[in-house]
């Protein structure tokens, strides 16, 4: 994750001088990493690292398992079907994740004019 996050900022350095034409000479005000990254930033991403793993390991067992064949093309289609099984498991975690993060972050909403209550008023 760490060595991602230094090539991602070096690749920005590179797109915002040689591309866009930045002064490579003027200094670089970065605040520190602790003014904006929070713990629960990695530990969310520790947990669903190990969460896609564990998915990923699981599908490759069930259908390594689940093969009826040691032939080869039976294998490589029981990986096959291990890979996109596994990225569809990892899609639907992230969809129901991102639903319940949004889902908590939401603010309770009034009553609008269609709904069932009606507030008397006058």
């Amino acid at each position: 994750m760490l060595v991602a996050d230094i090539i991602g900022v070096m690749g920005g350095y590179v797109v915002s001088v040689h591309k866009l034409g930045f002064n490579a000479d003027a200094p670089i005000i970065m605040p520190t990493p602790s003014t904006f990254l929070e713990v629960m930033d990695v530990a969310s991403g520790l947990v669903k690292a190990a969460v896609f793993g564990f998915l990923i390991a699981l599908m490759g067992c069930y259908h390594g398992y689940h093969s009826r064949t040691a032939a080869p093309r039976v294998l490589g289609q029981a990986t096959t079907n291990a890979v996109v099984s596994g990225a569809i498991l990892i899609l639907t975690f992230e969809l129901h994740r991102h639903r319940g993060v949004l889902l908590a972050m939401s603010e309770p909403r009034a009553p609008g004019p269609d709904s069932k209550l009606h507030w008397c008023g006058g």
